[in-house]
């Protein structure tokens, strides 16, 4: 309960997500300050849209807390609000096939 918590009070501000959710299903990505953040947000962004999945995309950090635990909070944060699936993607994946579906592999 702490955690969930601390993870409200810390992304709240700091994470581009609808407010509130509107979809079952959220895709998470952190890209902080990597080039390819510019080729991999549009990418995951769209495919979100395309199937009305929510984009939870964090993309500066937050002072006192280490890179690795922001997936940890931001995830948190999410589960918090409602979402029954979140797909977290790494800042350098991309959809390759926007065909599938999330419901499609849960």
């Amino acid at each position: 309960e702490e955690f969930k918590l601390l993870a409200i009070e810390l992304i709240d501000d700091a994470i581009d997500a609808p407010s509130p959710p509107s979809s079952r299903y959220g895709i998470v990505t952190i890209c902080i300050g990597l080039d390819l953040c510019d080729i991999a947000e549009p990418n995951q962004r769209a495919y979100a849209s395309k199937h009305g999945y929510d984009y939870l995309y964090l993309s500066r950090s937050i002072d006192g807390i280490p890179p690795k635990m922001l997936k940890y909070l931001v995830l948190t944060w999410a589960m918090a609000r409602g979402y029954d699936w979140l797909l977290m993607l790494d800042a350098d994946a991309l959809i390759t096939n926007p065909t599938i579906m999330l419901e499609d592999l849960v």
